[in-house]
């Protein structure tokens, strides 16, 4: 990612990519994970999230709903 300029995690945009998962995921799991962001003097901040399993983004789903 570009060193300095704002990153946005959206469709179209920048995705993550999880690896080395160490099991089977079914639709609905929930995996945690540890987002580092490194800045320019080296000073790392980790950030806990998790991701829930899916055949579709979120927005997706949201944008499915409205056209019934």
């Amino acid at each position: 990612m570009p060193a300095g300029a704002p990153v946005v995690l959206a469709p179209g945009a920048y995705r993550l990519r999880l690896s080395r998962i160490d099991r089977a995921l079914k639709l609905g799991d929930w995996v945690p994970f540890v987002l580092i962001v490194e800045s320019s003097d080296g000073t790392r901040q980790e950030i806990p999230a998790q991701a829930e399993v899916r055949r579709r983004s979120a927005l997706e789903d949201h944008r499915a709903g409205h056209l019934h």
